[in-house]
Formats: structure tokens, sequence, C-alpha cells
């Protein structure tokens, strides 16, 4: 099940979207919507901080490094992993991540190449939507 950002904390939906219209939808028939609610929900489309995390081979510690991300004070960020052509399960744990919270995106090279940390980082900048950005290596 997906959780994402909104009433109450997180609410399980179909996807992102279909909280956000119908956020939307409540608001344009009058009923109350919180500030907070829409600050969420908004955080799927335009997050304020992207947290790019680079990611081999990094089974054992990619969950709680997620975690850290994920339990912030501020709520409005978007965590990318990238996988850089692992051999272990790091790119199925992401995969995981990614379908229970709407804020995680898995992004991977081309053909699943292993092309180093660098280029990585590079790639999770060319997708980053966030107005500031954070790196964090996965086993931090």
């Amino acid at each position: 099940m997906r959780l994402c950002p909104g009433l109450n904390g997180l609410t399980p939906v179909g996807s992102c979207l279909k909280m956000t219209n119908e956020l939307k939808a409540l608001q344009l028939c009058n009923f109350a919507v919180s500030r907070e609610d829409l600050a969420l929900v908004s955080t799927v489309d335009h997050p304020r901080v992207s947290v790019i995390v680079p990611a081999f081979n990094a089974a054992d510690t990619l969950r709680e490094a997620v975690s850290s991300i994920l339990t912030q004070t501020c709520r409005e960020l978007e965590c990318l992993i990238i996988d850089d052509g692992s051999s272990d399960q790091t790119k199925q744990i992401a995969t995981q991540l990614a379908d229970d919270d709407c804020r995680v995106r898995l992004l991977t090279h081309p053909e699943n190449a292993n092309l180093g940390t660098a280029a990585s980082r590079n790639l999770g900048l060319r997708n980053a939507r966030g107005e500031f950005i954070a790196f964090l290596d996965a086993d931090d």
C-alpha cells in the first residue's frame, strides 16, 4: 500500500495525484482543508528539498538511510535513490521504498550500468525537483 503525506499524517491512496486532486476538489467545494494538508500534498510535485542517495550494493543500509530522510521534521522533500548497477537486493529494496512512500523515487543508469558515485549524483541532480539539494550516501 502506497502512503502519501496528507490528511492526518500518511494516508494510503492509489496515487499521490489522486490525493492532490481530491484535496483540490474539497477546497473548491468549500470544505475545510488545512494549509498543512495542501502543503504536504504539493510536496509531491514541488518538494522544497531533494535528497539524492547514490546506492551501490547498499541492501544492508538503504532502508535505514531512507528512513532517516523521511522522518525529518521538514516533510516537503523528495528522496531520489540512484541504483548504480547493484548486484545485491538494493534495487528491489529501493523499489519497495518507492512503492511505500510517494516521496521516494528510484532512478537507474541506462542498462543498469555501474557508472560510479559522481555519475549517480549527476543523474539525481538532473531529475531533482527541489528548491534545495542535499546528498546522503546510502551507508550514512
